[in-house]
């Protein structure tokens, strides 16, 4: 959020998810909170790379894209220091989850059938 905390401003949130379905329902989630605006939105690694320069305050990002891995990006989402990722997916095997702390992952929030989160 904004630095002044008499006038915070919204988190700007980037979304980097190829399903349609699921990427429709972050950016309502997005776009329904006070605390949040919608910097943009990509369903591929390529198309996410051009929002890097809009300096969002958080990316959301899906692990599997079509055109690789979403773990892979989270070097790239967090080229400006003060931005964080996100890594939303539906994997929770170990693997998956210490790759994406290693890359840098504030966080990994889980999601999908049988799962209590989102």
């Amino acid at each position: 959020m904004g630095d002044d905390p008499a006038c915070p401003r919204p988190w700007r949130v980037a979304i980097v998810e190829d399903d349609p379905i699921v990427r429709d329902y972050f950016i309502d989630i997005v776009c329904s909170a006070t605390d949040f605006d919608l910097a943009g939105f990509a369903p591929t690694l390529k198309r996410a790379s051009e929002l890097v320069a809009l300096r969002p305050d958080l990316f959301l990002i899906d692990v599997g894209l079509p055109d690789g891995s979403g773990i892979d990006f989270v070097a790239t989402a967090k080229t400006h220091e003060a931005t964080r990722a996100l890594i939303v997916t539906s994997f929770g095997d170990r693997e998956t989850v210490v790759a994406a702390i290693k890359a840098g992952a504030a966080r990994i929030v889980r999601f999908g059938a049988g799962s209590p989160y989102l």
